[in-house]
């Protein structure tokens, strides 16, 4: 499940930083500014197979949600970058507009951290975290930011490494693009590590805007033993209760490949390199990385 609530803003507060910010005129692109990273070798890609399918679903489907939930995690709680009302950003979505837009509150100032460590920020938009950790996570490493409109702005992340009390993030180059309710994060290369599962991604983008969620990348885990290519054909919607109501995942291994398809019932079946393979009462059916891959 990915990308749930984004932040529609009716208006943003600005702090004395980001008010010198937007006089200089100075910042990034977000996620347009990301330099792709090389793609995974075709010797490196997994064949899928029947013997396999169980973890290449398991880790495909459940990998890309567990680094959405750590995003989720990292934007609602960045230190100096604050959301006024409580928002999920990277977990799943409706497909709809909110009815009700979010103020968001942007604060981005020099600062000693609630809990430890410090961010610095300089008047350009670059934002450095020396070891701040409050709101849950602990985080170094460097952002970019720039502000556009009273609901758009932008973040670039350089070697971020971030601990939350449920898993670990490294960003080597990522970015993300929040206008009014459309939001698109990029991973060009990133891991992250979720109880006990190691996780890897290359040229990850997830994208909601009010059609659904789009998600295009390559992932890698330990228990597929190589990378595929995860892409929605049909972007991904949900309902109000995040359940998986619509849209296609093609998942694509080394000359082999896996299409999850939501029906109308909210069932979904899987073909396993054009042919039927499984079908399940709903995505909550689905193989579960922890029973398939232990």
């Amino acid at each position: 499940m990915f990308l749930k609530k984004m932040k529609n803003s009716a208006a943003v507060v600005l702090g004395a930083g980001i008010v010198s910010l937007m006089m200089a005129g100075c910042g990034t692109g977000g996620a347009s500014d990301v330099n792709p990273a090389p793609g995974p070798n075709p010797g490196d890609r997994v064949t899928i197979t029947a013997a396999n399918a169980d973890k290449v679903l398991a880790s495909s489907v459940g990998g890309v949600g567990k680094i959405a939930t750590l995003i989720n995690d990292l934007v609602d709680n960045l230190p100096g970058i604050t959301s006024a009302g409580a928002s999920s950003y990277a977990i799943a979505s409706s497909g709809e507009s909110s009815a009700v837009p979010v103020k968001v509150a942007l604060s981005l100032v020099s600062r000693d951290c609630a809990e430890g460590g410090s961010v610095e920020v300089g008047l350009s938009g670059d934002v450095t975290f020396k070891h701040c950790q409050e709101r849950g996570i602990l985080i170094d490493g460097k952002a970019d930011v720039s502000i556009s409109g009273s609901s758009d702005y932008d973040i670039e992340f350089t070697n971020v490494n971030v601990a939350f009390n449920t898993g670990t993030l490294y960003l080597g180059s990522a970015g993300a693009s929040v206008h009014g309710g459309n939001v698109d994060f990029v991973i060009a290369s990133g891991n992250a590590t979720v109880q006990g599962i190691n996780i890897e991604v290359k040229n990850l983008e997830l994208a909601r805007d009010a059609s659904g969620t789009f998600v295009n990348g390559s992932i890698k885990t330990a228990c597929m033993g190589g990378w595929v290519d995860v892409q929605t054909t049909d972007r991904l919607r949900f309902n109000g209760s995040d359940v998986l109501v619509g849209g296609k995942l093609l998942i694509t291994g080394n000359g082999s490949s896996m299409l999850m398809e939501v029906n109308a019932d909210g069932s979904v079946d899987v073909s396993l390199n054009g042919a039927p393979y499984a079908n399940y009462p709903s995505a909550s059916d689905l193989p579960q990385y922890n029973a398939v891959c232990p």
